[in-house]
């Protein structure tokens, strides 16, 4: 994308008045812009060019984001002068240059490398829309002159073309620029993103500099009163800005990232200023963004958990509020016989979602019938999680070989594990203001027995949990509960007998767990073996592969998901 300039900076640079002299324009230019540029009268085209840019903007606006250039690589000196220049805490705007603390950007501007960044590129742009002081006119051109040069010189990127044809017009050829520009980003958003604005998984590492992008062209057209969106990719926006808004997090960073981003906050709130007031979105799974988000919508310091599972193994980012608890891969190490197991990709199985809780479940194949099931569950009434792994073989070429299985998940900065009672095998989290209890299942809480092959560890900053057994099948759950109510309560769980025709089935064809916190009573059942008869427990005959829901006083069962 270039716009067309008959004249290009040189280290014999023809002056001002001969370049100036030598500009076309678009159709519709003002006849006084052009007089001046034909008489190369330096003064009178830096006054008329900057009224332009003036009478073009909007009266009423959102303010300009001060810090709209925190999240892309720039000149130190640009982002001090932007900074000034641009400071929503003055009455008055001042000129650019006019103040000593600008660090005089038109000279920045003006010597900028060949190979500046984007970030450069647009700081300048928009810092050359201010009036310099009558005295600052020579370098306000010559700073003009070198970002004509470096953007007609070199392939632009969707928001730099889209910026450049606005804040370049009426230039010849940037009528067409910001209209390649203005598809280039449609295009972008609609690509990167599903129907509901769920953003595609590979794009979460990136998501704080492609959203500074995505606002700083939005205010641009907004403020001179341009057109960026259709209808459609408006709508797109939207939803992208409500979807990322609740991901923000403690230290400046996003769920998903560990990457911090300085004034996150401002660049939030400047892209709900673009879209006006409505609610965020509290759930959501996209298959084809490979994302989900799990809420408890009962407050903002509420649990969530993000889940990414475009590369293996899935990342999940855990938190309580706007502080992460456990985050970044969900490690899994699996095992039968001798042979260690090579998971592919991750696909969304199941997804259901309703008052009470939110569920996910994520499958991925090993070759020669063997699979794993992961399942995450968030309880919306409870304020607890289940995260369980389900290893799957078949049972004609399982044999009795021994199935082993470990997961882990980092502990957020700032996070310790510690054991929540003496000699108990339930461990307390906390850091940061935030706690929960990560329990155990396939591990006795009783501390007079031996853990046999299960283990729950933190180390080096990763908690690890493992279990094995005889095969065909092997089921491993952890919960992490956040409720401040059940803090001081004892936590006991066990293992539940299931039966099939009045005979116990071995927990290697279908495992069961209770865990008992309090008044809150929670049940697990998996089975790893297909059969067509009903199997049984805690009183409840079932034909579902799984169901995890409470057990409640008086005996009732209260299903939180029940999966066919």
């Amino acid at each position: 994308m270039t716009i067309h300039s008959p004249t290009s900076v040189v280290p014999d640079q023809p002056p001002h008045s001969e370049y100036l002299a030598g500009l076309r324009f678009d159709r519709g230019t003002p006849e006084e812009l052009r007089r001046t540029a034909t008489g190369g009268d330096q003064d009178d085209f830096v006054a008329i060019w900057t009224d332009l840019v003036s009478q073009r903007a909007r009266r009423v606006d959102p303010p300009q984001p001060e810090r709209a250039f925190e999240w892309t690589s720039v000149d130190a000196p640009l982002t001090s002068a932007w900074r000034t220049t641009f400071s929503q805490n003055t009455s008055g705007r001042p000129a650019i240059a006019s103040r000593s603390n600008n660090r005089f950007p038109l000279s920045t501007i003006a010597h900028l490398d060949a190979d500046a960044t984007d970030g450069d590129l647009l700081a300048s742009l928009a810092l050359l829309t201010r009036k310099p002081p009558p005295r600052r006119n020579a370098q306000w051109l010559s700073a003009w002159r070198r970002c004509i040069e470096l953007t007609t010189s070199r392939p632009l990127s969707a928001e730099l073309a889209y910026t450049t044809g606005l804040l370049l017009s009426p230039l010849k050829g940037t009528s067409q620029l910001r209209r390649n520009g203005q598809m280039a980003l449609r295009e972008e958003l609609l690509t990167r993103t599903d129907n509901d604005g769920t953003p595609l998984a590979e794009t979460l590492p990136d998501l704080a500099e492609w959203l500074g992008g995505l606002v700083r062209a939005g205010w641009w057209s907004h403020h001179l009163d341009a057109k960026l969106w259709t209808k459609t990719s408006s709508e797109r926006f939207t939803k992208l800005v409500r979807w990322i808004t609740p991901l923000f997090r403690h230290g400046d960073r996003l769920a998903m990232s560990d990457r911090p981003a300085r004034s996150l906050g401002s660049l939030l709130e400047s892209a709900n200023q673009l879209i006006g007031d409505g609610d965020t979105q509290p759930v959501t799974q996209s298959d084809r963004a490979r994302v989900a988000v799990l809420r408890d919508t009962t407050s903002l310091a509420a649990p969530s958990v993000v889940v990414a599972h475009d590369s293996s193994p899935p990342r999940l980012d855990i938190s309580i509020g706007n502080r992460t608890l456990l985050c970044d891969e969900w490690s899994l190490e699996v095992a039968s016989g001798q042979h260690d197991w090579h998971l592919g990709h991750w696909d969304c199985v199941c997804w259901q979602s309703d008052d009470d809780a939110d569920y996910i479940e994520l499958q991925a194949h090993a070759g020669d019938g063997r699979r794993v099931d992961r399942h995450i569950l968030l309880s919306r009434t409870e304020h607890l999680l289940v995260l369980a792994d389900a290893i799957i073989t078949p049972v004609e070429s399982s044999g009795d070989q021994t199935i082993s299985c470990r997961s882990g998940l980092s502990l957020a900065q700032g996070v310790t594990a510690a054991p929540a009672r003496n000699g108990h095998r339930d461990q307390r989290l906390k850091g940061r203001g935030i706690s929960a209890r990560v329990v155990p299942l396939a591990i006795p809480d009783d501390p007079l027995f031996s853990p046999g092959p299960s283990s729950l560890t933190c180390h080096d900053g990763r908690l690890c949990w493992s279990h094995a057994s005889r095969g065909p099948g092997l089921f491993l759950p952890l919960i992490v509960d956040f409720s401040a109510d059940r803090r001081r309560r004892k936590a006991e769980w066990n293992s539940l007998t299931v039966t099939e025709d009045r005979e116990i089935v071995s927990p290697s064809r279908a495992s069961a767990y209770r865990l008992r916190i309090g008044d809150l009573q929670l049940v697990l059942y998996r089975s790893l073996v297909k059969t067509s008869a009903p199997r049984s427990v805690i009183g409840q005959h079932t034909r579902h592969e799984s169901f995890f829901g409470l057990l409640r006083p008086g005996g009732d069962f209260s299903p939180l998901v029940m999966v066919e």
